[in-house]
């Protein structure tokens, strides 16, 4: 069943117009209506409300068909992964040109593009093939994540949101670096590398943070 039916199925079965299911979820009514057409899905917030309202759970609706509203964020990221990568063949070609070390600059192009990939990997796993339970081994595991069963497919979906988005940015980061890298002197170059290896480092926190915020939130 694609998520406008599910929805449809739900508010009907909840004695709800449109109306008074966009009241509850603070949304507008041509917004519900655009759900229900199947023109539109709503925000993982949003979701995470409709599930309270309908006591269901977010894998349900997500497998409704709301997973497709992601694929552009796939198709996105996959882009960017392979013109970054391009970029740094181009670079390691032009520094055997110039004598400088290829050694280097193949190790950087790897090194820049760990981090990017693996939240990558983080995002396809957790959207497409989460962890149904809460454990102790794998998936989004905080306090507040392993409180209930909601909070738990919140966790995995949004972090994993996060971590896509986090990637893209990190390998617009990768594209912008191997252009500097054409026109600056050696030196730059390996300070600008260390500089942004650990702007990598420290944005895998980021989607820590905000899920954190966004469970406090929920759970208030």
């Amino acid at each position: 069943m694609e998520f406008s039916e599910k929805l449809k199925m739900l508010r009907t079965q909840a004695n709800l117009t449109q109306n008074e299911l966009a009241d509850k979820l603070y949304i507008s009514r041509q917004a519900v209506s655009n759900y229900e057409q199947g023109r539109g899905y709503p925000s993982i917030n949003t979701l995470v409300s409709m599930c309270k309202l309908f006591n269901t759970s977010l894998d349900d609706l997500l497998s409704s068909g709301v997973r497709k509203r992601y694929m552009r964020q796939v198709i996105l990221t996959v882009s960017l992964l392979f013109l970054s990568m391009a970029l740094s063949i181009v670079c390691i070609y032009i520094a055997t040109i110039r004598s400088l070390s290829v050694i280097l600059y193949m190790s950087s192009g790897i090194a820049i593009h760990i981090i990017p990939f693996m939240c990558l990997l983080v995002y396809l796993t957790f959207q497409y093939s989460p962890p149904k339970k809460a454990n102790k081994f794998l998936g989004y595991r905080t306090k507040r994540s392993m409180s209930n069963q909601l909070m738990w497919d919140y966790s995995q979906t949004y972090f994993s949101i996060l971590y896509a988005r986090v990637a893209s940015v990190l390998l617009c980061l990768n594209i912008i670096l191997s252009i500097i890298t054409l026109f600056v002197e050696f030196t730059a170059c390996l300070i600008i590398l260390c500089s942004v290896m650990c702007i990598h480092a420290l944005s895998l926190l980021i989607p820590i943070i905000f899920v954190e915020r966004k469970l406090k939130k929920f759970s208030n």
